[in-house]
Order: structure tokens, then sequence, then C-alpha cells
């Protein structure tokens, strides 16, 4: 009986490490979605404060968008500070070559608006297929 006690002990050690690895995983994907989009917020709130300073709104209203901006940097910091305390690097680029997706970083691509009104994106182009 000792050998397929030995058997069963190792299947449950494989099978708790192998849960707990899952577990960490799906934290680390929770906090690097989390984290990209505070960036997201943040780009937006910068781009609320310089429409703001442009159109010489309110000193009041630029303070606010301020403190906004200084709320989500301290969550950033905080999810990038979470994401290291187990292990992962909140700029680790991923690539599934099973279905082809990359993940570039946490921080969303910057884009302009020209004075035509339209948007361009300076978001790396990657192509897998090289």
């Amino acid at each position: 009986m000792g050998f397929f006690d030995d058997i069963a002990k190792t299947l449950k050690q494989g099978l708790d490490t192998a849960s707990k690895k899952g577990g960490e995983m799906a934290q680390a994907a929770r906090l690097r979605v989390d984290l990209f989009n505070q960036n997201r917020d943040l780009e937006s709130a910068y781009n609320k404060l310089g429409k703001a300073v442009y159109t010489h709104a309110d000193p009041l209203e630029q303070a606010s968008i301020r403190v906004e901006i200084d709320k989500i940097k301290l969550e950033v910091a905080r999810l990038e500070q979470e994401l290291r305390d187990i292990g992962e690097d909140p700029d680790k680029v991923e690539v599934n070559e099973a279905d082809r997706t990359v993940t570039v970083s946490a921080v969303p691509p910057h884009t302009e608006t020209t004075p035509t009104g339209t948007t361009s994106s300076s978001a790396p182009k990657i192509d897998l297929e090289k």
C-alpha cells in the first residue's frame, strides 16, 4: 500500500501546486486589466486637464482634475506594487501563441487629436506571423 499512498500524495501535491499557480495567474491577469484601465483613465484625465487649461477654465475646475489625476496615479502605483508583490513585472510582455494574441504592457497607447479632429495612435504594430 505504501507505493499507492506515495503516488496519491504526489498527485495531491501536484494538484495543489497547479491550483495555487492558476490562482496566482488569475490574480495577475485581473491586476493587469485593472492597471490598464487605470492608465486609460489617467490619460483621459490628462486630456481633460489639457482642454481645461487651453480653454482657460476656472482654476477650481483645473484643481479638481489635478486631484483626480493624483488619485489615479496612486491607484496605478498600488496596482503595480501588488503585481510586484506576487512576483510579476507590471510592464511584462506576454505572447500567447495558441490564440496569437499579444499583451504589450499595462499602459494604453497614446492617441493624439489632429487639428482636423481625427485621431492617430502611436501604438506599436506587432506581427506574429514573422
